[in-house]
């Protein structure tokens, strides 16, 4: 059965569940003979591929701590990483051997994961309580390193299977260095479901995926699909088109009858596919424009609420639900996730505290962090929402400080000061202002400098 369809300009290799078994048994062979044993931690530091799923089911046959790091970081960050997470071995690629080539023990994909695996291999026997450590942060400051367990991951994975269907065609693009890309792999592998996958991340690759691959699920962060939105609407720009969606988006809101769906299906197979049922987006809040335009056309669109420490979902929409466009689903949705609004105000906003049995075991190293992100048996999300009259959770702002790009990435100001004082002597701070599309501009204040007037 096929497991991962792996495409690009002039690539489109098929992988079957058994092909992606022997890589990772090869792997697995390669950090036994290195000495890797059962608990030990292994860096994953290479781009999104048919390798990024063989490793992470190499770690899971050994019984390793899966550590995924952004290949995109510079060599000292990917160092440091590697170091903090007391990593006893890296699995890389040869292009990027330069940026891990201090670390002690590498496994270089090319060559290791197309050996036959020996019979001298071992899966492990012995009950590992920690599946991975995600880093939570950006690419700045000191990001604090999340441990994932079996059992929260295994539940997880149910959670999951009540959202979207088993057995679904997942356009993947999500990295496997982030909780969205990690848990959403493993989700999907574990319902029977089927990976597209691109070489690169771009429009053009994007679209020899949607049109080679006719996925039924993709997810990736709003901006993406706002640059779908444009190309889109450079096609559909008449008049009688832009009525006829107003048209559609307004019986649908009334009556549910989804008529978008079937008056621009040519539009669904042109731009993804044809087979396209459900979209979905998390790391902030779509554009409201970006969702309507989708809604009109009749797509089923699912908003997420997720985080590294909580893995995912918190809440979430489901398919057929009319919801209100702000929010990202029924407080109450799970019986194992538990979403309280903490010391509300008088319109019932306050932080929103989350009791789940998907949490993370920990923050690795750091018993303070961890205990300081609790209340109770609560983790402080550090979003700022409320819960509204029909049970529907919405998230309106964030009380902690981090800085969120239009990329669903936090960054950390403090980490962002650290760079900039190596050129810059002056008094200075750094802060994130929301803007009106709901993601934050970078403002730099100098001491002594006049406030920018907008």
């Amino acid at each position: 059965k096929e497991l991962i369809r792996y495409m690009g300009r002039e690539l489109d290799v098929s992988y079957s569940y058994k092909n992606i078994h022997d890589m990772s048994a090869a792997l697995l062979y390669c950090l036994q003979s290195k000495g890797i044993k059962c608990g030990d931690h292994v860096a994953y530091v290479s781009s999104l591929s048919p390798y990024s799923i063989a490793a992470v089911l190499c770690c899971i046959y050994g019984g390793f701590v899966f550590v995924p790091i952004d290949p995109s970081l510079s060599p000292e960050q990917i160092c440091e990483f590697i170091n903090n997470s007391d990593c006893s071995a890296v699995i890389s690629n040869a292009e990027l051997y330069e940026k891990v080539s201090d670390a002690d023990s590498i496994i270089l994909l090319e060559e290791n994961s197309k050996n036959e695996a020996s019979e001298e291999i071992s899966y492990c026997q012995e009950e590992i309580e920690t599946m991975a450590i995600i880093f939570s942060a950006g690419t700045t400051g000191t990001p604090k390193m999340v441990m994932v367990g079996y059992s929260q991951q295994y539940t997880a994975t149910q959670i999951q299977q009540c959202v979207w269907n088993d057995r679904m065609r997942y356009l993947f693009c999500f990295p496997i260095f982030h909780i969205s890309g990690y848990s959403t792999f493993l989700g999907n592998l574990i319902n029977g479901g089927c990976f597209g996958m691109v070489e690169k991340v771009d429009s053009e690759n994007l679209q020899i995926g949607f049109a080679s691959f006719k996925p039924i699920l993709f997810g990736m962060v709003p901006q993406v699909y706002d640059a779908f939105k444009g190309k889109i609407e450079q096609r559909l720009n008449s008049r009688i088109i832009k009525t006829m969606m107003k048209t559609c988006g307004s019986i649908r809101a009334k009556t549910d009858l989804n008529l978008g769906k079937v008056i621009f299906k040519k539009v669904n197979k042109l731009a993804f596919g044809g087979d396209l049922l459900m979209t979905g987006s998390g790391g902030g809040l779509l554009d409201k424009d970006t969702y309507k335009f989708f809604y009109d056309l009749g797509y089923e669109w699912v908003n997420i609420y997720a985080s590294t420490e909580l893995n995912i979902p918190i809440s979430t929409t489901f398919l057929g639900q009319n919801y209100p466009y702000c929010s990202v689903g029924k407080a109450d949705s799970f019986k194992n996730i538990d979403i309280r609004i903490h010391s509300p105000d008088k319109n019932g906003s306050g932080e929103i505290y989350v009791r789940s049995d998907i949490s993370m075991l920990g923050y690795y190293k750091d018993t303070k962090a961890t205990k300081e992100a609790y209340n109770g048996q609560y983790f402080k999300t550090g979003d700022i929402g409320f819960i509204d009259k029909k049970g529907y959770l919405r998230i309106t702002g964030r009380a902690k400080e981090s800085i969120l790009l239009k990329t669903g990435e936090k960054i950390s100001p403090e980490g962002l000061e650290k760079d900039i004082s190596k050129f810059l002597s002056a008094d200075f701070a750094v802060c994130g202002i929301p803007n009106s599309d709901n993601y934050d501009n970078i403002y730099l204040f100098i001491a002594g400098s006049p406030l920018p007037e907008h």
